[in-house]
């Protein structure tokens, strides 16, 4: 019964893991993760991989020319720097996965890559907030409102929470 139980703990513990981890292969979220529209930093295209995502964020924003262009230089910025925290993000996930495909699969080992799986959501958080942060500085207040809502409308949040329209 205990050894069942410990098993239905991991599950549920991996399982949360998981589920955290792959919001975090989306991009770097709009305002509550950064620019790109998600929650993470994976894909080839860029913070989350939503490149084609930012861009149209960006036209539907209607942000001044020079303006844009700084707002695209520093996605592309994020971008590259953070190639090697996305690789570390999959090398600890394929870890994670190693672990729990021992027979049995070692508890103390487990909970330890789920702790280090946990420390690399927050660094990554951290990145998406000081990209959000390069990107809010970059523009005004007007054109802030105009991306912010660019970015939640395209995330499909823009009516989330059961306000009125």
């Amino acid at each position: 019964m205990r050894k069942s139980a410990l098993l239905t703990s991991l599950a549920t513990l991996t399982g949360g893991l998981l589920i955290a981890s792959t919001a975090f292969a989306g991009p770097c979220g709009g305002p509550g993760g950064g620019p790109g529209g998600g929650s993470g930093w994976g894909g080839k295209d860029g913070p989350g991989g939503r490149g084609k995502h930012f861009e149209r964020a960006i036209d539907a924003a209607e942000l001044d020319p020079t303006t844009a262009e700084e707002v695209r230089a520093i996605y592309a910025a994020a971008r590259d720097t953070h190639a090697p925290f996305r690789e570390q993000m999959r090398e600890a996930h394929d870890g994670l996965n190693e672990l729990l495909a021992a027979d049995p699969p070692d508890t103390a080992a487990v909970v330890a890559q789920g702790d280090a799986i946990g420390a690399l959501l927050a660094q990554g958080q951290k990145m998406r907030v000081a990209t959000l942060l390069q990107v809010r500085n970059a523009v005004t207040a007007d054109e802030w409102a105009r991306l912010s809502e660019a970015l939640e409308h395209k995330k499909g949040r823009k009516h989330r929470g059961g306000g009125a329209e």
